[in-house]
């Protein structure tokens, strides 16, 4: 019953373990607006997770089980994705961001988090003195924490500050000795809802021309900017994106949220052909594969899990072919976002 008492929030806090609500993990913030609803009676209107509740899209459903049926779990999937799968990827992004990504260049991973620690992971072990990953806040604070984990150094500075021009010159204050590696950011993200305009994108790609560093651009919740309709296949508006700006890019699509279809973690990395054909001198050294799409599937992805399930593939392609061919609106689906935010 409410109001909730400070004890019983201390309480709760004790019970997961939390010190200081600020910072603590999004998963840690779970277990407690769990505890609370429960003292409460009544349910919590839930941002923190990025999982609105909505049903999984029941054409995936179909699809991997048609796949099981077919008795795609006794094989081993290639670890450059089933080719039906990766030219569903390419159709999708052509249809909805304008841009054309080879079906070779998209490579499924088992969820963006897989997608961003292994893309981390390659990065590494590029050499020649980058060592370091630019964030720009807010973002999924669990990227930093894969950034650690590897060893890499890692920069950040809040966009809050940084709006249109102020931008850019933070961007050269931030790469000009020549250590960063790749820019990493969520645009739409989660819970602030913060969307990078096109002017912002433009700026960033000019940043990362000069500097030569890769822009990483997670779309998890890509057409999610409610304020303009991009849910029409090949028809402008399309939903902006980096890719328009610089050829040093790499883009994270899940199936996570667009979808509804975060339980099967699946989701697919999209290398410009720029940098799936750059050659590398550290990652020839280390993986004996001198090229960034070479070394990343037959390096990073077979020894981290050998491949993604062939029937969480086939649901993929199936939703995003289902998309592009305009009989699956997920933007529409997915307003549920904006209204929950609405309450808020």
């Amino acid at each position: 019953m409410f109001p909730l008492t400070q004890h019983q929030l201390a309480d709760a806090m004790a019970q997961t373990g939390i010190s200081d609500v600020t910072r603590a993990s999004i998963r840690s913030i779970c277990s407690l607006a769990d505890i609370l609803a429960e003292l409460a009676g009544e349910p919590c209107v839930r941002l923190e997770l990025g999982n609105p509740g909505l049903e999984a899209q029941q054409i995936g459903v179909d699809a991997e089980r048609a796949a099981l049926a077919e008795g795609v779990a006794n094989k081993y999937p290639s670890i450059a994705g089933v080719p039906e799968t990766k030219k569903a990827v390419s159709r999708f992004v052509k249809a909805f961001l304008d841009i054309d990504i080879p079906a070779e260049c998209a490579v499924p991973t088992v969820g963006s988090m897989q997608g961003t620690y292994s893309v981390l992971s390659l990065l590494s072990r590029c050499g020649g003195g980058k060592d370091s990953i630019l964030f720009i806040n807010p973002g999924f604070p669990v990227q930093q924490l894969q950034a650690r984990m590897l060893g890499l150094n890692i920069r950040s500075f809040d966009i809050y500050d940084h709006r249109g021009d102020k931008l850019a010159d933070e961007l050269e204050r931030q790469l000009a000795d020549g250590h960063v590696v790749a820019m990493l950011y969520c645009s739409p993200n989660n819970p602030a809802w913060v969307n990078l305009t096109d002017d912002e994108l433009a700026i960033i790609g000019k940043a990362a021309d000069t500097h030569d560093c890769i822009v990483l651009e997670d779309l998890a919740y890509l057409g999610m900017d409610f304020r303009t309709d991009v849910s029409h296949p090949d028809t402008a508006p399309f939903v902006p994106t980096i890719a328009k700006h610089t050829d040093r890019y790499i883009l994270f699509i899940s199936s996570s949220k667009i979808f509804s279809y975060a339980g099967q973690r699946i989701a697919s990395v999209c290398f410009s052909p720029f940098v799936f054909n750059r050659h590398s001198d550290g990652l020839k050294d280390f993986f004996g594969l001198d090229t960034m799409g070479r070394a990343y599937i037959f390096g990073v992805l077979y020894a981290l899990s050998s491949g993604t399930s062939h029937s969480a593939q086939r649901a993929f392609a199936a939703m995003l072919n289902a998309a592009a061919d305009g009989e699956l609106n997920f933007v529409e689906v997915n307003r549920e976002y904006g209204k929950r935010a609405a309450r808020v």
